[in-house]
């Protein structure tokens, strides 16, 4: 899982219309979302490029961090859940001869 994961972030990147050097915003610019009919896609695309309402703009490798914790923390959820249910679990008993 976290191998797939870390191509499909390295291809996403590698695939993004601009590059860390560039203003997001120049790239933002371009794209024509009718905001009467998608305010909510409208109003995450202004914070997610031009990070007027962060304390930075768009950075990819935070995203990258995000997604990578919360993985990592749903595999550790569920080998404790997997270790907590092993112990729980009754061992079959050796068959009885009649």
């Amino acid at each position: 899982m976290i191998d797939a994961y870390v191509y499909g972030v390295a291809v996403t990147e590698q695939s993004l219309p601009f590059s860390a050097e560039d203003e997001t915003d120049d790239y933002a610019a371009t794209l024509d979302v009718p905001m009467a009919e998608y305010p909510h896609l409208a109003r995450m695309m202004l914070e997610f490029f031009d990070g007027k309402d962060r304390d930075s703009t768009y950075e990819f490798a935070d995203e990258f961090t995000i997604g990578l914790t919360l993985i990592l923390d749903a595999i550790e959820q569920r080998h404790a859940r997997d270790a907590r249910d092993a112990r729980q679990t009754p061992r079959d008993s050796a068959p009885t001869e009649a």
